[in-house]
C-alpha cells in the first residue's frame, strides 16, 4: 500500500472531519452505514469499541500516548478485524458476519486492511494523541478502500460521547434512535432467526425491565449530547429515516459533510432492506408486562423525548410473574455479558444497575 511506504501520513494533519455513527442497538446503525457506503467516496467500519470498553487510557502527560501505547491502540482495531475475518470463514457463522458492521467490505480487503494497519504500527515512533491515532487508522482504511470519507460506527459509543468529544472536539456524530416499543420488540426477538443455542442465550438475556433500562440510557445519552454539542450531533429516528425518502438520506449525507450528497437522491429502489428480527417479517406484539416495564422504567425519558406511553392496561398477574423472573434474569445477564466483555461480574452488575 503506497500510503505506508513513508511516515508522511503520521506527520501531516488530516483535513477530513471525524465522522461517527452511534446509536441504540436494534436502531439501524448497520443499515444506515451500509447505505452511506453505497456512495463511491464513502467507506464505513465499526463495532471496534475503541472509545468504549476497548479504550486505552493514555500513558503520558497532557493526554498523549507513548509510541508503545499508540501501537497498542491500533492493535485493538487489528485484532477485531482479524477476529471478524476468522469468524466470517466459519460456515455456521458466515451469514451473521456477512450482515455485520464490516459485512459490506470484502473479506479479502479486510485482510489487507489488517496488514496495512500492522504496517502503520511499525512507523509509530513518536508520541501521539488518541485522536491522532484514530485519524491515522481511518486514513489507512480509507486509502485501502479508495474512499475519501471514512465513517466509524459502533452503536455503544453513544454512551461515551463525552470521552469522544474531549479527544475530538470537532467530531460529527449521527445518533440512531428507535421508539421504545419498536426497540423493545426488536431486542426481545433478535435471536428468533438464529440457531437453537443462540436463541436460548437471547431468551436468557431478555427481561423487559433491563431492556427498558437500556433504552432509557441510550435515549438519555443522545439527549445530553445534543444539549452539550448542538450542531455536531444529530439524532435520527430509524422510522423517520426509512419513511423520509431520498431527501432524508440527502440531508443526513450533508450533515456528515459527504461530498456530492445528491447521490442519495437517486435510485431509492436500490436501498438495502433493514435487518429484521422477525421470521416472516411480521412484527410480534409486546406483552402487557413488556409495556408495563417500559412505561415504569423509561416513562420519564420518554416524556423528555416528546414521546407518549403506550397503554399497558391493568394486568397484575402478568406483571407479578415478570417480577418474579427478575432474579434469574439478572443472574443470566450478568453471567453472560460479563463473560463477553471479559470483565468482572460485580463490575458488570454495578454498570447494569447504575449505568456506570
Amino acid at each position: 500500500m503506497d500510503g505506508l511506504e513513508s511516515n508522511d501520513g503520521i506527520d501531516s494533519q488530516t483535513h477530513e472531519p471525524v465522522r461517527l455513527v452511534v446509536g441504540m442497538s436494534r436502531a439501524g446503525t448497520t443499515w444506515v452505514t451500509k447505505e452511506l457506503s453505497r456512495h463511491p467516496s464513502v467507506i464505513s467500519y465499526g463495532e471496534t469499541m475503541v472509545w468504549g470498553r476497548r479504550y486505552l487510557e493514555t500513558d503520558m502527560e497532557e493526554g498523549r500516548d507513548s509510541p508503545i501505547r499508540a501501537r497498542e491502540r491500533v492493535l485493538k482495531v487489528v485484532e477485531y478485524i482479524e477476529e471478524y475475518v476468522g469468524y466470517s470463514k466459519v460456515d455456521e457463522m458466515r451469514e451473521r458476519y456477512k450482515s455485520g458492521k464490516l459485512g459490506h467490505i470484502p473479506v479479502e480487503t479486510l485482510e489487507l486492511i489488517a496488514a496495512d494497519l500492522r504496517g502503520l504500527m511499525q512507523t509509530m515512533d513518536r508520541s501521539m494523541t488518541p485522536a491522532e491515532v484514530f485519524d491515522e487508522t481511518n486514513r489507512v482504511i480509507g486509502e485501502r478502500c479508495g474512499a475519501s470519507v471514512v465513517i466509524e460506527s459502533t452503536p455503544n459509543h453513544l454512551n461515551f460521547l463525552g470521552r469522544i468529544f474531549s479527544a475530538m472536539p470537532d467530531a460529527i456524530v449521527v445518533a440512531m434512535l428507535r421508539g421504545p416499543n419498536a426497540f423493545m420488540v426488536s431486542y426481545k426477538h433478535q435471536g428468533d432467526r438464529k440457531h437453537a443455542d443462540t436463541q436460548r442465550t437471547f431468551r436468557r438475556l431478555y427481561h423487559p425491565m433491563f431492556c427498558a433500562m437500556m433504552w432509557r440510557r441510550y435515549a438519555k445519552s443522545a439527549r445530553l449530547a445534543i444539549g452539550s454539542h448542538a450542531g455536531q450531533v444529530r439524532t435520527v429516528w430509524l422510522d423517520a429515516l426509512k419513511n423520509g425518502g431520498n431527501d432524508a438520506m440527502v440531508q443526513l449525507a450533508k450533515f456528515l459533510e459527504i461530498p456530492d450528497a445528491e447521490f442519495f437522491a437517486q435510485d431509492a429502489e436500490q436501498r438495502s432492506e433493514t435487518n429484521t428480527s422477525f421470521p416472516g417479517g411480521e412484527r410480534p406484539e409486546l406483552s402487557h408486562a413488556d409495556k408495563f416495564w417500559m412505561n415504569l422504567v423509561a416513562g420519564g425519558e420518554m416524556k423528555r423525548q416528546g414521546l407518549t406511553k403506550t397503554s399497558a392496561g391493568f394486568h397484575p398477574v402478568a406483571v407479578l410473574g415478570s417480577a418474579l423472573k427478575l432474579p434469574i434474569s439478572a443472574f443470566w445477564v450478568v453471567w453472560i455479558m460479563s463473560s463477553r466483555i471479559e470483565g468482572s461480574k460485580v463490575g458488570y452488575a454495578k454498570k447494569l444497575l447504575f449505568g456506570r
